[in-house]
């Protein structure tokens, strides 16, 4: 079942990395019509209402992938910036959430990019950019920008209350967002 669930992911993930792409501002993004048109509407707003947050992922993130998991590739950082693989899930959200999400995403990048430039030689732990305290730092940030893209309350509520899933333990074949 792992294996499938592998293969399905790197289907996902190929088709829109040799699909159609967009570049918004220098950063490229991989997917269907669909998902670049909803990438670029969330880029835009968090440009317009969270420049800071907007700028925090244009420092980190040079591709946006549609896939069939989310997460954020950063071993290249800081020499190369991050890719950013989103999931279906993540991509069908309301817009403000899909914007918040992708700070979420360029906030680990921000945390990884930290500990590297204070321990270059380091090899950077997990627990640096990921993890419950990660995910914590992430999720605050997210928060953060969920009100200042006029977020109601229940919305940064059920954000924050994420964080009781734990999500971060489970396994990367059983992720679905």
């Amino acid at each position: 079942m792992k294996i499938f669930l592998r293969l399905k992911s790197a289907l996902i993930e190929s088709k829109a990395l040799f699909g159609p792409t967009k570049t918004i501002e220098g950063i490229v993004v991989h997917g269907s019509q669909e998902f670049i048109h909803l990438t670029s509407q969330a880029l835009l707003l968090l440009k317009e209402k969270a420049p800071e947050a907007y700028q925090l992922i244009q420092q980190h993130i040079g591709r946006i992938l549609s896939g069939a998991r989310s997460r954020v590739l950063v071993r290249m950082l800081p020499s190369f910036p991050a890719w950013c693989v989103v999931g279906q899930g993540s991509a069908s959200s309301p817009l403000i959430e899909y914007a918040a999400g992708l700070v979420h995403e360029a906030y680990h990048c921000h945390l990884y990019a930290t500990y590297k430039k204070s321990q270059p030689k380091s090899k950077v732990p997990y627990k640096a950019c990921g993890g419950e305290r990660g995910e914590q730092l992430c999720l605050d940030y997210e928060c953060r920008v969920l009100r200042q893209l006029g977020a109601d309350e229940a919305t940064v509520q059920q954000a924050k209350d994420s964080m009781k899933s734990c999500w971060w333990e489970i396994p990367a074949d059983e992720q679905n967002w």
